[in-house]
C-alpha cells in the first residue's frame, strides 16, 4: 500500500511539473510574439514589466545606449557625492523603502495609463547632470536643465502648487526635482509637452 501511495505521488508531481513547464513555455512564446508584433526589444519588454531594483539601472541604461550612442549613462552614489548629511538622514532612510531613491522613480509620466521610469543620468566626463523620462513607447527625453546634487521621486499628488500659489491639477504622476531641504520644482505633462513648476526655494 505505501509503494503504491508513493508511485501515485511521484505521477501526480512529475504531471504539475510538466503542466508548469508546458505554462511557462506558452508564456515565454506569447511574450516572443508580443516582442515581435509590435517591434519591441526583450529589455523594453522587461522595462515594462517593472523589472527589480538590481536591474533597473542595467536595462535603462542600455535604453540610452541606444538613444545616445554610449553617451549618458544612469547616475551612481558615486558620481552624485552627495552631501553626507542628506545621505545619512534623507536618502539612506529612505531606500529601506525603496532602493532606487533617489535616482530611479517610476510612475505614469506621460499620463497614458501606463508605466514609465525616470532617472538621473550623467555624461562620460561627469560634467552635466540631466534628468531622463524613460517613456512606455519607448522614447527617452532628456530634460534641458542641469540638477547637480539633486535628487528625484514620483509625485503622487493630483494637486499642485507653485510658489505663487496657483494650483494645478494633475491627471497621473509628475517628477519632483530636490536639492533636500532647500529648493525644489515639479516635471509635469502639460498634454502636449513636459514643463516644471518651482515648488520650493
Amino acid at each position: 500500500m505505501k509503494i503504491l501511495l508513493s508511485f501515485l505521488m511521484l505521477s501526480f508531481i512529475s504531471c504539475g511539473q510538466e503542466n508548469n513547464k508546458s505554462n511557462n513555455e506558452s508564456t515565454r512564446e506569447q511574450m516572443t510574439d508580443t516582442v515581435k508584433h509590435n517591434g519591441l526589444s526583450a529589455k523594453d519588454t522587461l522595462l515594462r514589466a517593472a523589472p527589480p531594483a538590481d536591474s533597473t539601472a542595467q536595462i535603462l541604461n542600455e535604453r540610452l545606449k541606444t538613444v545616445f550612442d554610449g553617451k549618458l549613462h544612469i547616475l551612481t552614489d558615486k558620481e552624485a557625492k552627495w552631501n553626507k548629511e542628506d545621505l545619512d538622514f534623507i536618502i539612506l532612510p529612505a531606500r529601506k523603502k525603496d532602493p532606487l531613491f533617489p535616482i530611479i522613480a517610476k510612475g505614469d509620466f506621460n499620463w497614458d495609463g501606463k508605466e514609465d521610469y525616470v532617472a538621473l543620468v550623467s555624461d562620460v566626463t561627469n560634467s552635466i547632470y540631466r534628468v531622463a523620462i524613460f517613456l512606455n513607447s519607448g522614447k527617452v527625453i532628456v530634460w534641458k536643465e542641469d540638477v547637480k546634487g539633486a535628487g528625484i521621486e514620483t509625485y503622487k499628488s493630483p494637486d499642485l502648487k507653485n510658489l505663487s500659489g496657483n494650483k494645478i491639477v494633475l491627471k497621473g504622476n509628475g517628477i519632483l526635482v530636490q536639492w533636500f531641504e532647500s529648493s525644489s520644482y515639479v516635471i509635469y505633462w502639460n498634454g502636449m509637452e513636459f514643463t516644471r513648476e518651482w515648488t520650493g526655494d
